[in-house]
């Protein structure tokens, strides 16, 4: 996935060692202009949420809608309750179909796809769209020990 660089507008492409954005300290995105870009912290920081934070919108009336993007086998081990395991059919009606201000959770294994998710749903336009940090390994840890690791 290719990010616009907010400056110049050119596609932001991970440095070496860095993932699509979750890069580690020292390191970054450089554009296609060659300009190195720190800003991938807040992009994280404003996609990314607690397990504990996803525990109470879970509880609200207005609940968000749980996007698990896992393999099949991985949702077959253990998923949350109300979530929706993606597959090419749920994208496409996500894309088309889902008001842009829908609430959205993406979750996966330890939290670097559900980023990855929550980017790309947000350069689509979603503005109510996060990535539950540390994924469902963090929320059978911390939320409900019951559920199965691995």
């Amino acid at each position: 996935m290719r990010l616009p660089c907010a400056s110049s507008g050119a596609a932001l492409t991970p440095s070496a060692g860095a993932a699509i954005l979750y890069a580690s300290a020292g390191d970054g995105f450089s554009c296609a202009d060659n300009r190195r870009h720190p800003c991938e912290e807040v992009m994280v920081h404003s996609l990314e949420c607690t397990v504990h934070a996803v525990a109470r919108m879970l509880q609200s009336e207005q609940p968000p809608a749980l996007v698990d993007v896992r393999e099949p086998q991985e949702w077959r081990i253990c998923h949350l309750e109300q979530g929706q395991l993606l597959t090419e059919a749920l994208l496409d009606e996500i894309v088309e179909e889902w008001s842009p201000d829908t609430p959205i959770v993406c979750y996966c294994h330890h939290g670097v796809r559900s980023l990855n998710a929550a980017a790309f749903l947000s350069q689509k336009g979603f503005t109510n769209v996060r990535s539950m940090a540390g994924g469902i390994d963090a929320w059978s840890r911390e939320i409900d020990p019951a559920m199965p690791r691995y």
